[in-house]
């Protein structure tokens, strides 16, 4: 009955019972409980089962406060505490699930091994095997994640494969779960993320789709999420981007639209959200990018303002945000096609050029959160070739040559990363092909 309540006052693993209000001041409170036991009963021998959980608790707390450091410590204590005592299926159930919550506060490989053995060593026969099975795919969605920042895309997609595969078993099982389909939508974003590195954008495609619906069947259940909501808008703009990309007009604009309306409702409940403003400044681009090709040169324009206006303030408030500087230097690069639409090339190229130096910088000084470096390097790739071209439509036949030859060393490097991408061998043919045309 303790470690129940327990539970509940740390505010976790009890969804039966409402939330309890004062968290950080009752994690203080815990804190300070538990430690005036371990002193008050030192001298006690007889609690030593007691005591041992006690540790067991503060390391738990420690999680709970997302302090890495002191949650080692502590649990290191109580697994020496606990030593040589008899430990049911459950405890060890427990002492797992911490493991795994300390792997995603340490994001270290030598942590989630830890975790991995913990989960591995829990007997079958008496553990609840779902639980087991659903804190082993949590482990594989955020390896994978770490794999894929590492550019081990194959390994990353194996483990999101299997860990989609349980949670999908799971939430069949027991479609109530929120949780559950959270965790499953989750899975089904990052494989599409990784499916578009290693050049299967279909794919990607197919899975934000199933990533959509779970999320619109978590929405009815809880309306008024705003981070839900969020997420259901950044699916839906991953989704119009891969339609852009693959020549779906129509179902770009229609996605776009919804996603412009969700951020639209979140930035008038929360007007400062930077994520959402982030999101509305790249969909106001891509509606833009519509509009340019339809021949609404001055509705275009109009957008192309309003995005990058957004994206200026959001510099001004974080000079050094590498998602930030990314979409402006994205938005100025489709901007340029306006003027270049005119006859204006050397605009365009002014704007490319600019747009072109916040890459080189983002490339050079590249930060974690911010986008990959295959992101970078393929956007630079793209966009190296729409300068060499405005170059060459200008008679800048030397400047041309150099652009295209620094995107054809682009997307070589990007075909030795991923030798099966279609995309990338077809844009490296492209540059020589321009480069053979300009001797």
């Amino acid at each position: 009955m303790g470690d129940h309540l327990f539970a509940w006052a740390m505010a976790g693993g009890q969804r039966a019972l409402p939330p309890l209000d004062g968290r950080e001041q009752r994690l203080r409170q815990l804190e300070s409980y538990f430690e005036d036991f371990l002193t008050r009963t030192a001298e006690v021998a007889e609690l030593a089962g007691e005591r041992a959980r006690a540790r067991l608790q503060l390391a738990e707390i420690a999680l709970a406060s997302g302090d890495a450091d002191a949650a080692t410590q502590r649990l290191g204590v109580a697994l020496e505490a606990l030593d040589g005592q008899p430990m049911a299926a459950e405890l060890r159930l427990r002492l797992a699930t911490d493991r795994l919550l300390l792997a995603l506060l340490r994001q270290s490989d030598a942590a989630f091994a830890d975790a991995r053995k913990a989960l591995a060593e829990i007997p079958q026969a008496d553990a609840d095997a779902d639980r087991v099975s659903q804190l082993t795919a949590i482990l594989d969605f955020h390896e994978a994640n770490r794999s894929a920042a590492r550019g081990e895309d194959a390994k990353a997609l194996e483990q999101l494969t299997r860990a989609t595969q349980t949670l999908n078993r799971l939430a069949d099982q027991r479609p109530d779960s929120a949780v559950l389909q959270s965790e499953l939508a989750a899975c089904y974003l990052s494989s599409a993320s990784v499916l578009e590195g290693i050049g299967t954008p279909e794919d990607a495609r197919e899975v934000r789709t199933k990533a959509l619906r779970e999320l619109s069947s978590l929405l009815k259940k809880s309306p008024d999420d705003f981070a839900l909501r969020l997420e259901l808008a950044e699916c839906n703009a991953a989704l119009a981007e891969a339609a852009l990309q693959t020549g779906d007009a129509r179902g770009a604009e229609t996605l776009s639209k919804e996603a412009i309306r969700l951020l639209g409702d979140l930035l008038a409940e929360q007007p400062d959200n930077r994520e959402a403003q982030l999101r509305m400044a790249a969909q106001l681009g891509l509606s833009a990018d519509l509009m340019r090709d339809r021949g609404q040169a001055a509705a275009a324009l109009a957008a192309f303002d309003e995005a990058l206006g957004l994206l200026e303030k959001l510099r001004a408030a974080a000079p050094d945000d590498p998602n930030v500087k990314y979409r402006l230097a994205l938005l100025g690069w489709q901007k340029a096609k306006l003027p270049a639409a005119g006859g204006k090339h050397d605009e365009e190229i002014r704007l490319t050029t600019e747009a072109r130096a916040i890459l080189r910088q983002l490339e050079a000084e590249h930060q974690s959160g911010g986008p990959s470096v295959e992101q970078i390097q393929r956007s630079t790739g793209y966009l190296l070739g729409d300068l060499g071209h405005a170059l060459q439509v200008a008679k800048k036949k030397a400047e041309a040559k150099t652009a295209f030859e620094e995107a054809a060393g682009y997307w070589e490097t990007l075909v030795k990363a991923h030798p099966k991408s279609d995309e990338y061998a077809e844009a490296r043919a492209w540059c020589r092909q321009r480069l053979k045309a300009l001797k």
